[in-house]
């Protein structure tokens, strides 16, 4: 399936490789121009590479084109708008991407959640967010505003109360057990605090037993808002997709994984069952 990210890729480069035509230069020649390897200017062609923002006002200049930089840049933008990677989101600190996922809840009115690996950042207490969050910015060399971080995360938590919204989180239930996500006594008053919100009006959690075969594996956790954008993180970036085709999938993938969870007392169960373990 193609993605947002390689339609985007892809129509850059045709774009750059249209001026390169337009110029009437072959590839080598532009390379040489620009004081490449020709291997460079095929992949960005064929939208294999992303430019740079210096590779894309090297590519105007070389093809007599300065004025087409400001339209190429734009895509550019665009396009890693779909994937960013978290060393540039975090250079300014870890609060400013805790406020842009504020902005995007408070837009949406179904929120569907997979989550194999940790306890989703709506459910978390503050203890558990500190300790999710001091690793992010541990590994991508954040600027230390983990307590600012922490706060609007916390302050996230505010849209479960609204009654015009739906919440759906399915949760492995080794997320529940997994001893990396958390030191013991973290993981024991997040466990009480999901206990309590599987109660919540405006929440349904699921908790897919261990051993239970997945209908497909999903081994990245992601976030769907209503049926406009579905958000996936890796450890070393963020990927949005936004293309129809895309989201039907993973809407389809979180309907089937939810099938095989379990509900209510059920869900309160494991979860006690992994407090229980601590």
């Amino acid at each position: 399936m193609t993605t947002n990210v390689d339609q985007a890729r892809e129509a850059l480069g045709a774009h750059l490789r249209q001026l390169r035509r337009d110029a009437d230069m072959t590839g080598r020649e532009l390379a040489a121009a620009c004081g490449w390897l020709p291997s460079k200017v095929s992949k960005i062609e064929n939208g294999k590479q992303t430019p740079s923002p210096a590779d894309i006002r090297i590519w105007a200049e070389a093809t007599g084109h300065p004025g087409a930089e400001a339209a190429l840049r734009a895509e550019l933008t665009m396009l890693e708008s779909f994937f960013r990677d978290w060393r540039r989101q975090l250079k300014a600190g870890m609060r400013f991407r805790q406020a842009e996922s504020l902005g995007l809840e408070a837009d949406t009115r179904h929120l569907r959640v997979w989550e194999p690996n940790y306890i989703p950042g709506l459910l978390q207490t503050a203890e558990y967010a500190r300790f999710r969050l001091a690793q992010g910015a541990q590994l991508h060399n954040a600027p230390d505003d983990i307590d600012a971080a922490v706060a609007i995360r916390m302050n996230r938590q505010q849209v479960l109360n609204l009654p015009t919204k739906r919440f759906d989180f399915v949760i492995a239930e080794g997320a529940l057990r997994d001893g990396n996500a958390a030191p013991p006594e973290v993981m024991a008053g997040q466990l009480d605090r999901l206990m309590v919100t599987t109660t919540h009006a405006t929440v349904n959690i699921g908790v897919v037993p261990a051993g239970t075969m997945w209908p497909f594996h999903a081994d990245n956790g992601f976030w769907m808002y209503d049926t406009d954008a579905v958000i996936i993180e890796t450890l070393t970036a963020e990927l949005r997709l936004t293309h129809v085709d895309e989201i039907a999938v993973y809407a389809r993938v979180h309907a089937a994984l939810a099938e095989t969870a379990v509900y209510g007392t059920a869900a309160r169960v494991r979860i006690a069952a992994a407090l229980s373990a601590l």
